[in-house]
């Protein structure tokens, strides 16, 4: 079987972003007019939780059980990263069309096939947010190094990229509801609150990598990634 792709590879770059507060019941975050609602932001997190364990499988490694809060950061950085990128796109009038970044479906199918039925939609849904984000920073890196994005080295246009959105967006306004615990440079907050979905305050508290087996031990069933 092929080794299955690298999920939210464009979601590692720190965000920049403009505020962090209060947002509408509902909402996970929203960006300028885009809302992100909680429930996709859990269909989501849930599908790539089991796609994190099934790449694990797939290249052999122990499947440790993670923090479910660790899967929903790492999803709404990718949903908040493609929002940056779309709304930066249409600022400088920079359109991508589709056929430019969609992956090849013999490299995805491994991986929906290792997720099984119950959460394939949601990974396809997270592959295409994956895609779309490489797409739109490859074109707005190359158009600030002056390149054709055909012709420019993927890896400087990416960086590109994303020093631009990074510094776009600092003039959008984008709030993320505290609960998830995230500053507003997109970091990890310690002592933050629960989710609105279960997840205890020791799920989102303190940085120490020795600490994390401990703390997941004891949470629930239902606020482990597992």
């Amino acid at each position: 079987m092929r080794r299955p792709r690298r999920l939210l590879a464009a979601a590692g770059a720190a965000l920049v972003l403009a505020g962090c507060g209060s947002v509408h019941p509902g909402a996970a975050a929203v960006v300028g007019d885009t809302r992100i609602s909680f429930d996709r932001l859990d269909t989501l997190s849930a599908a790539y939780c089991q796609a994190t364990i099934a790449i694990a499988d797939s290249q052999g490694k122990p499947v440790n059980p993670l923090e479910g809060v660790s899967s929903r950061r790492a999803v709404l950085g990718a949903l908040l990263q493609l929002q940056l990128a779309r709304q930066a796109a249409a600022a400088l009038g920079i359109k991508v069309a589709p056929g430019t970044y969609t992956s090849d479906q013999r490299t995805t199918q491994p991986l929906l096939d290792a997720v099984g039925p119950a959460y394939a939609g949601a990974i396809r849904e997270i592959i295409a947010v994956n895609d779309e984000t490489s797409g739109l920073l490859t074109a707005i890196g190359a158009h600030q190094l002056g390149q054709d994005p055909a012709a420019a080295d993927p890896n400087k246009a990416i960086s590109a990229g994303q020093r631009y959105i990074r510094e776009f967006g600092t003039s959008i306004d984008i709030d993320i509801d505290p609960r998830l615990g995230l500053s507003p440079g997109g970091q990890v907050i310690a002592d933050s609150g629960s989710l609105s979905v279960p997840v205890s305050s020791e799920a989102v508290t303190g940085k120490d990598p020795t600490a994390v087996s401990a703390r997941v031990a004891s949470l629930p069933p239902s606020q482990v990634c597992s």
